[in-house]
């Protein structure tokens, strides 16, 4: 693994019992790689959902306040919270193509995913894996995405 720095074995970057360069990585230096340029439509493909509920949502609220004019306010209220959580999601799946990966280094293993609304980061010695499945589904092989 590429050295990128003096490394942070002490407080610096949270672990102290890391080694040098082991600790670069764990600290988000050694990051998974970028995603393939050619990967741009499973980026849309995985923020299209959060896209178009941003979209939806305040067209339909501005159509519910054309119908129910003396409800505006509530209309416009509910069609913004209701809104925010798919502005959030959308930002957080963008995020998410850009950071999610495996990272392999000489000694550990981290995975960084998303679930839901919340990033995950998972540092794992290399000796403590014991099994490793990969797992392909149908529908990327359908569509030619693997």
């Amino acid at each position: 693994m590429e050295r990128r720095g003096a490394g942070c074995a002490g407080a610096g970057c949270g672990h102290p019992f890391l080694p040098p360069d082991d600790a670069d990585a764990a600290a988000g230096n050694g990051r998974p790689a970028p995603a393939d340029p050619s990967a741009r439509g499973s980026v849309i493909r995985y923020a299209m959902f959060p896209f178009w509920a941003c979209l939806l949502v305040p067209a339909a609220a501005a159509a519910a306040c054309r119908l129910f004019p003396d409800w505006q306010q509530l209309i416009v209220f509910l069609g913004l919270m209701l809104a925010l959580p798919f502005v959030w999601l959308l930002i957080l799946r963008i995020i998410d193509c850009c950071t999610a990966g495996i990272a392999v280094s000489s000694r550990p293993l981290t995975l960084r995913y998303s679930r839901g609304y919340t990033f995950h980061t998972v540092i794992v010695p290399r000796e403590r894996v014991n099994y490793v499945r990969i797992r392909y589904s149908i529908f990327p092989e359908m569509g030619r995405q693997l």
